[in-house]
């Protein structure tokens, strides 16, 4: 007998072997399947039958849909198997965990031994997210020192220190984060944290900007490929819908708007009391700790693979589609005459024409990198839109102030850097602010407030000029804008958990940068015309900013998942729920003889 599997489980999948983090033993728990299946067979009275029959299937340990489903070989109905082979197709598997009640819940998952080995675990995925920003950030503050260094004085070569890095991490997170379901998320995470680590060694020895060039395209590389990973192992530990969840994500955002906020008052330390090379080392020193964790703290059971193979036509696509997309924005402010330069708008068409292949492929394709269901998803496609507006809006705003320091108030990159000290003390304070603002308000509301205090300084920022004082305007724009950011990232973590985590969305954020950093090095008497391009790219932030508090309106509080076939089905998560299980004879006439809870649907 053949049981053929085409559905979707909630959190535990139909032949999912892989991500164990997921599959976890839960003892003194109950977990309810409700299975829809199809029959086809000799019915007792010798006629070909085909019905669907729905029933209850209860498991005391949470560990798969395979052991659930050798469960189901005892539970079809008395009759089938009798008079004949049969094929049964479960077209749909549902996972209810409505019986717990609030303390089983929330309790740690057992795989994490202690209270230590989850902080542990949960410090150790949120690292990969936070190196991300802790590089970007940390450019901010040393990009001028960097171009000292290396020769590196016009606006396009500084800016490509960070183009080069964001270029290949947004590049390659949409394929890592399929390999990951693949071939294992630990697996996956260790790769990614041992490239960044190498990458940040070498780059401390860089000797031209060609070399610094291509050792920040491989950390991005490398952050590209454990970032989806390690925020992955986190949104498989917990059960949906929990404060333990809300919590971990929390941490998870946290971690990225800290990162970020640290790496520009790390860069200004380095620059002015080191040297700016110690930036990377210290940055290698992090992401050896954070690999090492990987080894060490990461369940072993985050390691286990997933049925299913790589859309390379997919990845390719996706990765020369960005590529190009990345590279004429960004680099049009380098270009000889901006857009009008003969080679940017071609490279542009160019890279929306792939993108276009690249979405027509996934909706061909059987097993795709990217499932096209996940953007029927009522929230998903607004919350990418608003992430990249807000988020984006809170980097260049950030990347503003810091050159607004150092080009117009003249101001040493180590002053610079104690400026943004505020940035990180009242974003530690916000860390627990998401999970005590989601116990009393709706998430859309939250995610409004965090879109609100973003929308002040980015007004604040747009009247500031050569004289403004630092507790004028600077003060409470960085004090306010930290705990929007943190608020901002772990509500997008928690909307979009289901499918796919955020992605920072920076193109628009780099070219923009870029822009202001053309004007870097300009002499005294152009800091009055210099201040008013910063004030105008303020106003173009403002109304990015009001465009996404508009948008976030039209959020909705519950996350719904739609209605797809049984095709589709599989592939709605990013985990694989297709897969086949052989009944033996054995279990053919064992199941004849028990009992089961069956209704007819």
């Amino acid at each position: 007998m053949k049981v053929q599997v085409q559905g979707s489980a909630g959190a535990a999948k139909p032949r999912q072997s892989a991500n164990a983090c997921v599959m976890q033993i839960y003892k003194a728990r109950t977990y309810r399947y409700d299975l829809v299946m199809h029959i086809e067979g000799d019915s007792p009275h010798n006629s070909p039958s085909f019905r669907e029959v729905s029933f209850d299937l209860e498991l005391q340990e949470r560990s798969g849909m395979d052991e659930a489903l050798d469960e189901l070989a005892y539970r079809l109905p008395k009759d089938v198997g009798k008079t004949g082979p049969i094929e049964a197709s479960v077209l749909e598997v549902t996972e209810s965990t409505d019986g717990l009640n609030d303390t089983d819940r929330e309790a740690r998952p057992p795989v994490l031994r202690s209270l230590a080995h989850e902080v542990l675990f949960l410090i150790t995925c949120a690292t990969a997210t936070a190196l991300s920003s802790l590089s970007v950030g940390s450019a901010n503050t040393a990009l001028i020192s960097i171009g000292n260094d290396l020769n590196m004085h016009d606006a396009s070569s500084l800016s490509w220190i960070i183009s080069a890095f964001s270029l290949t991490s947004g590049c390659v997170m949409l394929s890592s984060g399929r390999a990951a379901d693949l071939y294992g998320r630990q697996r996956v995470f260790l790769i990614g944290g041992v490239i960044f680590t190498i990458a940040c060694i070498i780059c401390g020895f860089a000797v031209n900007k060609e070399m610094m060039y291509m050792l920040r395209a491989v950390q991005g590389l490398g952050t590209g490929i454990c970032t989806p990973a390690g925020a992955g192992m986190i949104g498989a530990m917990y059960l949906p819908d929990t404060r333990r969840k809300e919590k971990a994500f929390g941490l998870l955002g946290g971690a990225s708007a800290l990162a970020f906020l640290t790496g520009t008052v790390l860069g200004g330390i380095c620059s002015e009391l080191l040297n700016w090379r110690w930036i990377y080392w210290i940055m290698a020193v992090i992401s050896a700790l954070m690999t090492l964790g990987g080894v060490f703290v990461v369940p072993k059971g985050c390691n286990e693979r997933n049925p299913g193979q790589l859309d390379w036509m997919g990845l390719i696509l996706s990765v020369v589609g960005m590529s190009l997309l990345t590279y004429s924005v960004t680099g049009s402010t380098g270009a000889p005459f901006g857009w009008r330069t003969w080679y940017i708008p071609i490279l542009f068409v160019v890279s929306i024409f792939v993108i276009a292949l690249f979405i027509w492929s996934q909706h061909r394709q059987s097993d795709p990198m990217m499932p096209l269901s996940i953007w029927s998803f009522p929230n998903f496609a607004l919350i990418m839109v608003i992430v990249f507006l807000a988020w984006g809006v809170f980097e260049v705003i950030t990347v503003y102030l810091a050159l607004y320091f150092q080009n117009i108030k003249k101001t040493t990159p180590l002053l610079t850097s104690a400026s943004f000290v505020p940035d990180m003390l009242f974003g530690l304070i916000s860390i627990p602010l998401p999970a005590f603002m989601l116990k009393w308000f709706p998430k859309r509301w939250v995610l409004c407030i965090s879109l609100i205090l973003l929308f002040i300084p980015t007004i604040l920022y747009a009247f500031v000029d050569e004289d403004t004082t630092y507790w004028a305007i600077p003060f409470p724009g960085i004090s306010i804008s930290a705990i929007g950011a943190f608020l901002l990232y772990n509500l997008a973590n928690l909307f979009c958990s289901s499918s796919a985590p955020p992605e920072k969305h920076s193109a628009v954020s780099l070219s923009l940068a870029a822009t202001v950093a053309n004007l870097t090095g300009a002499n005294g008497k152009h800091v009055r015309e210099l201040a008013r391009g910063y004030r105008t790219a303020n106003w173009m932030c403002c109304g990015m900013m009001g465009l996404a508090i508009v948008l976030c309106l039209f959020v909705e509080e519950t996350w719904k998942e739609p209605k797809v076939d049984a095709e589709q089905a599989s592939t709605v998560h990013s985990l694989e729920v297709s897969g086949v299980v052989e009944l033996d004879e054995e279990c053919v006439s064992h199941c004849s003889s028990a009992g089961s809870h069956l209704h007819s649907s």
